[in-house]
């Protein structure tokens, strides 16, 4: 729908790594990009960008910041744009739209879009850990109930 060559989640790894845990992508053709873990530095990283708003970076070649331009290369990105999947104001994840084969003008519908789709991804989120807190404390409540 976007025509991006891939689309991918980042997941915080213990606060120090992101690492992309899924992806998806047009074709073979297009470099994979699962289980790369990119070395994550909190402070260093908000001090280039604000990870809670959408960053779009239409041509790769123009940036200035050396750590991107290495994992851009690595991945074979030209044109990246990443959306925040935040819940109560922390960022639980990223997802990240590439373009491999040239520069591109990320509009304002697409952002939108994402930042849609990653708010229901928040949600789940919740609804899941929600989910597996309730499912922990009926095995407690068992366990205590029963007769030893």
């Amino acid at each position: 729908m976007l025509h991006a060559d891939r689309c991918d989640l980042l997941q915080l790894e213990e606060g120090k790594d992101l690492v992309i845990s899924h992806e998806w992508r047009r074709d073979k053709s297009v470099p994979k990009s699962q289980g790369t873990t990119i070395p994550f530095d909190a402070l260093k990283l908000t001090e280039r960008f604000d990870v809670t708003k959408p960053i779009r970076i239409n041509d790769i070649a123009k940036a200035k910041d050396p750590t991107l331009k290495f994992f851009a290369k690595a991945l074979e990105t030209r044109s990246l744009l990443i959306i925040p999947i935040m819940l109560n104001g922390d960022v639980l994840g990223l997802l990240g739209l590439h373009d491999t084969h040239e520069p591109r003008q990320w509009l304002d519908e697409e952002v939108a879009f994402l930042e849609s789709i990653a708010r229901q991804l928040a949600i789940g989120y919740q609804y899941t850990s929600l989910y597996v807190a309730q499912q922990q404390e009926a095995r407690r409540t068992t366990l205590r109930a029963s007769p030893r």
